[in-house]
């Protein structure tokens, strides 16, 4: 059943439909269509090594550190990446273990990067959020952009399927990404973490799984007005608009205990929301972190 999750949203391109969509306009003509997914110019063959724990990257006046994890050893032919943003004030290795993403990338085939954001309780600019991230405008995009760079420099990546997670602020800021560098990432899976752009203009439908807990304080499910955080309902509805989705109701694919998730309808990329009902500020699946309440174990957030 959790393999259907990944499956519905192509995130590992396990079956998809055509490799083109409409680009929405309605005047149906071939010329109108643009590509479903990132390309990626022709990689050169790959030599096999081992995979580097941790990277320094010097850009916009910081030093931030990359960790990686994935299998001991790169294989020869390309691998997805999939860049895991931590929350703010929490930091990538703090992200690693909540998470528990590396052994997931291990078992599975694909590397995970961690980045570090900025400031002194580092935080990422997402526009709403957070910190002096946000205030002092930091060029997290063009960072993301970098940390693609120089990870496909050590490691086999297959660049037409590298992703952006994030949790709590990591989850805004892969809202971002799927507005402003969606000739890069291929799929978006925000974790407690909502749109924080008041403008977004992709050049492609970026295909997006929300996953988000109704019980959660610190990025209510209902928005919090004060810090400018809409609400999950309100960022769903800005992608189905952009995505050119239908006025259908979304329909459940996956339904287990605390958790139940929907696909929106005839839109431009896969679209989802997975609903955690009294879930915490947490990873679903993950580690228990004190204070921001329920963890659900009906969901797997990796998965």
């Amino acid at each position: 059943m959790r393999a259907s999750i990944l499956c519905v949203f192509a995130l590992w391109s396990c079956g998809s439909d055509s490799g083109a969509v409409p680009d929405g306009d309605g005047d149906g003509g071939t010329d109108e269509l643009v590509d479903a997914s990132p390309t990626a110019d022709a990689m050169p063959a790959c030599t096999s090594h081992e995979l580097p724990r941790e990277l320094d990257i010097d850009f916009d006046g910081d030093t931030r550190k990359v960790f990686l994890a994935g299998p001991s050893e790169m294989p020869t032919s390309p691998v997805p990446l999939v860049i895991n943003f931590h929350g703010y004030s929490d930091g990538p290795e703090f992200q690693e273990e909540i998470s528990g993403m590396s052994e997931h990338a291990v078992a599975n085939g694909y590397v995970v990067a961690y980045p570090e954001g900025t400031g002194a309780l580092l935080g990422w600019n997402a526009g709403a959020c957070c910190g002096t991230a946000a205030t002092l405008g930091k060029m997290d995009v063009e960072f993301t952009e970098r940390v693609i760079e120089e990870v496909a420099a050590l490691a086999c990546v297959d660049l037409s399927k590298v992703y952006a997670v994030g949790y709590s602020n990591g989850g805004f800021l892969s809202h971002r990404l799927a507005c402003e560098l969606s000739d890069k990432i291929a799929g978006i899976a925000p974790v407690a973490g909502v749109m924080g752009m008041s403008s977004c203009e992709p050049t492609r439908a970026v295909p997006i799984l929300q996953i988000h807990g109704t019980g959660d304080l610190v990025v209510p499910y209902d928005g919090n007005f004060a810090l400018g955080f809409p609400s999950v309902d309100d960022s769903m509805a800005g992608w189905s608009e952009r995505m050119h989705c239908d006025s259908a109701e979304p329909t459940v694919f996956f339904e287990q205990g605390d958790t139940s998730c929907v696909r929106y309808s005839g839109c431009d990329a896969p679209l989802g929301l997975c609903t955690v009902a009294g879930g915490g500020h947490n990873w679903p699946g993950g580690q228990e972190i004190f204070g921001r309440g329920t963890v659900s174990t009906d969901l797997d957030a990796n998965q």
